[in-house]
């Protein structure tokens, strides 16, 4: 009597399948025989199962709102799937309904699609989203069990203060026939709020702030139990039990940061040759003429060169009665002026004109030195910072002299490189010069601007 009483759950499904056809079109399978009619249920089950957890895993690496939301209606189709189906576990596929066996279809279709093009996820998110909503939308309800739809929020930043807490928003229909509970790992919230479309939780944030420098992705269970229909109650006389619908619930937790930089100038330096030089200047006066006035020029060894002035140094060696100048003084060239007087007088034979008496003769001689360099331009890097990106946050840097390029090197939360060498928008922050181009910003977007991209 029991086994005539008791409420078949996969009974009721396959009817509903049935009657529903004739409200609305489902989507047709693709492919018909792309599952073996002797395929176990329980196994098709486990591989969407696996494939979905794949697709969540790679969708680690995908951080915006979009990517969040798909994310959340990939978990409630695990969660449909693991509270609906008890009944057809045992059996094959050949043994479901045309209905049933349509649905499963869809389902497998949808998520190897998702699957097949999920490197292409920025292009096709939207989309993808949209399919696994309307296999949601397929999935029956029975009588008045409920039937979880959104949650709010799908992210948040790190909470900050350990005090604060964190509301949870869960809509969805006939919310209110009995109890919920929502818990994230052996943390219990508190329930806020229950209607028929929604119930309110608010949870404690120091759940969420375990790693603060990475984005962490949480899930929590939620528990809802159902109104009992009236071969539930019959049921329930004979040792059973309210229905209960179990939901795993996501959030993504978003560090204060974008992630952290690295921003090199290139410029030009000069590199500064040298070379020493040594010249000698200078003689001593002929006799029999008085003062004596002498000039040397001294220039670069070769073109392109030049002088060091500060380092011109004269060493006197032969000094009588005599001084010397330097003169036209530039980094091109230099002169040195001399003169010098000889002492006394010549004196001649008053017949034959030969001196028989010479004069004392000055000298001014030495040597000069000084150093020549040649500054050949070459490019040079530097540094101008690197550190932790904000969100909402820019920051500055005042670019060398003979600036050229730069090349700006992010890390960002969600593990991608992006590597920059003009002034250009990205996701989640742009570069650019400011007015007098003496300077270079990156600014980072609000997070609710950068999840929304």
């Amino acid at each position: 009597m029991i086994q005539m009483i008791k409420y078949n759950k996969a009974l009721i499904l396959g009817l509903f399948l049935s009657i529903s056809c004739s409200f609305y079109q489902p989507i047709k399978p693709v492919n018909a025989s792309t599952i073996a009619g002797t395929a176990a249920v329980s196994g098709i089950i486990q591989q969407i199962q696996d494939t979905i957890s794949i697709l969540l895993e790679q969708l680690n690496n995908h951080a915006s709102a979009r990517s969040f939301q798909l994310r959340m209606e990939l978990i409630f189709l695990q969660s449909e799937l693991a509270n609906n189906v008890d009944e057809l576990l045992d059996k094959t596929f050949s043994e479901l309904t045309e209905q049933q066996q349509t649905l499963f279809e869809n389902i497998s279709h949808t998520i190897n699609d998702i699957e097949g093009n999920i490197s292409e996820l920025e292009e096709n998110v939207d989309l993808m989203t949209s399919k696994v909503e309307h296999i949601l939308a397929q999935i029956p309800t029975i009588g008045e069990e409920p039937r979880l739809r959104k949650t709010e929020p799908l992210y948040i930043n790190t909470p900050s203060d350990s005090a604060s807490e964190i509301s949870f928003k869960l809509s969805g229909s006939f919310m209110n026939h009995g109890e919920a509970n929502l818990k994230f790992g052996d943390e219990s919230c508190k329930m806020n709020g229950h209607t028929d479309t929604k119930v309110e939780f608010i949870c404690p944030s120091t759940i969420f702030n375990k790693d603060i420098d990475k984005i962490n992705y949480y899930s929590g269970d939620l528990v809802l139990t159902g109104e009992m229909s009236f071969l539930d109650k019959i049921g329930n006389i004979l040792g059973g039990s309210k229905p209960i619908k179990a939901y795993k619930i996501p959030l993504t937790v978003i560090p204060n940061k974008l992630g952290t930089y690295h921003l090199i100038a290139y410029h030009e330096i000069d590199n500064k040759q040298v070379v020493p030089r040594t010249e000698a200047y200078g003689r001593t006066n002929e006799h029999c003429k008085k003062d004596q006035s002498y000039e040397y020029n001294f220039g670069p060894h070769k073109p392109g060169w030049e002088i060091d002035v500060n380092s011109i140094a004269v060493s006197r060696e032969c000094v009588r009665r005599s001084s010397y100048q330097i003169v036209n003084l530039s980094s091109v060239g230099f002169q040195i002026k001399t003169t010098a007087t000889n002492s006394g007088t010549c004196v001649r034979d008053p017949v034959f004109g030969s001196v028989v008496s010479w004069d004392g003769r000055g000298c001014e001689s030495g040597k000069v030195s000084w150093t020549e360099f040649k500054n050949t331009p070459v490019p040079s890097k530097k540094v101008l910072g690197e550190g932790i990106l904000n969100w909402g946050e820019a920051v500055s840097f005042e670019l060398p002299e003979r600036y050229k390029s730069f090349l700006l090197k992010v890390n960002t939360i969600d593990g991608r490189v992006i590597n920059l060498n003009k002034s250009t928008p990205t996701r989640w922050f742009k570069v650019e010069r400011d007015g007098t181009s003496k300077s270079i910003i990156i600014s980072p977007s609000s997070l609710l601007d950068a999840m929304r991209r």
